[in-house]
């Protein structure tokens, strides 16, 4: 039997996986970028379905560049030459499915649900295993991948940590331009690689492959991509394996809304999971007059391809100081964009309306500037989220 690193190695270099061109909606759909089999492994798949109708979805498998991938599921090898299983599950019932091959390889597995009904809805997790003469010897549990556009991996030792990243687009028709940006641990700019995800393509390497002439201990590496990407990683320490998160990560900005010779300024941070937007709003001042108190807000919103839409509640409007609802939009946003401006709207209780532009200025996420949570942070601190 191989050392846990002859293992982890190769489970690595092998990891080309490809999943479909949409955007994933989670407890609907579950997206895995690294399934391994092999003498010595396998993956094991659980499917719950906690909805009160039966699911009924196709769970895909691929590997390499866009290439059909037969392991065998539950003992049965697939033959069917699409790579596809068939999933019905009973109202809270739960399924389990081994992923096994003779021979060593790996890929991805995603799971689509056949409609958007809200009657069935899944839940997912997936489990390694090594095994040794027939017994498990390690294993480790992780949650679907997430799509993100911005991730951060912060990392202990360097050596020891895998990164497995995928283009789920199936058209053809969408890349991926991915950069890759090592930070040693006092936030120092180290090194940048490029890295282009066609149609159905996964990359996974150590993350000393994928920066070869570093060697750091602490420090993180930071993800942007301009559509989204799904992605695992994992770490090896003392031989045995762990998951690591791999969260959509924050991005940062200075907002300025205007309406008429007026302005209100403060700072927005947006978070994107596939076509899911969350994140925080704090307004500071009202014509360039810091509030003793600034008005926080909770962001929610979606961003299809390149069209952003927020909507949020704002209990004191800083023009008028009443509750009023606020619409953000954007017909070509980009996260990768230094400045980004629009229109908003504001809609009162009493069916009032007041329009205005905005203008939001980036300062993490991309651009090469450390983190600045600066007044946010302050605020934060002073004026703690609670309970309404």
């Amino acid at each position: 039997m191989p050392t846990p690193r002859f293992i982890f190695v190769p489970v690595w270099l092998a990891f080309m996986a490809a999943a479909p061109a949409q955007y994933f909606y989670p407890k609907k759909d579950a997206l895995f970028a690294q399934v391994v089999v092999g003498e010595g492994f396998e993956t094991v798949i659980s499917l719950t379905n906690r909805g009160t109708s039966r699911y009924n979805g196709t769970l895909t498998f691929f590997r390499l560049d866009n290439a059909i991938w037969n392991p065998f599921l539950d003992g049965v090898r697939l033959e069917n030459g699409t790579g596809e299983h068939r999933i019905r599950i009973r109202p809270g019932a739960t399924v389990t499915l081994p992923v096994t091959d003779f021979s060593f390889g790996s890929g991805a597995a995603i799971l689509t649900s056949d409609n958007l009904l809200l009657d069935n809805l899944i839940e997912a997790n997936l489990t390694y295993r090594v095994l040794q003469d027939g017994q498990v010897s390690d294993s480790v549990g992780i949650s679907p991948s997430k799509e993100f556009y911005r991730a951060a991996i912060p990392f202990e030792t360097f050596a020891d940590v895998g990164l497995a990243l995928v283009n789920g687009d199936a058209s053809g028709e969408v890349t991926a331009n991915v950069e890759l940006t090592l930070f040693s641990a006092d936030g120092e700019e180290r090194d940048t690689e490029p890295l282009t995800l066609g149609q159905r393509s996964h990359r996974a390497r150590f993350l000393h492959e994928f920066f070869p002439d570093q060697a750091l201990e602490g420090g993180k590496v930071e993800i942007a991509s301009d559509v989204p990407i799904f992605g695992t990683a994992l770490t090896l320490t003392g031989g045995e394996f762990s998951s690591l998160p791999l969260d959509p990560a924050p991005i940062h900005y200075s907002v300025r809304l205007e309406t008429g010779n007026r302005f209100a300024s403060g700072e927005l941070v947006l978070l994107a999971e596939g076509s899911f937007v969350r994140g925080y709003l704090a307004i500071m001042a009202l014509d360039g007059e810091a509030f003793d108190e600034p008005e926080f807000s909770l962001v929610h919103g979606e961003l299809e391809g390149d069209r952003l839409r927020l909507a949020f509640t704002i209990l004191q409007d800083p023009f008028f100081i009443e509750e009023a609802t606020l619409v953000l939009g954007n017909d070509q946003f980009s996260f990768g964009e230094t400045v980004v401006r629009g229109e908003w709207i504001e809609m009162f209780p009493d069916e009032t309306i007041l329009k205005g532009s905005y203008e939001l200025r980036r300062r993490n996420g991309g651009d090469r500037d450390a983190m600045e949570w600066s007044v946010l942070t302050q605020f934060l601190k002073v004026c703690p989220i609670e309970p309404r």
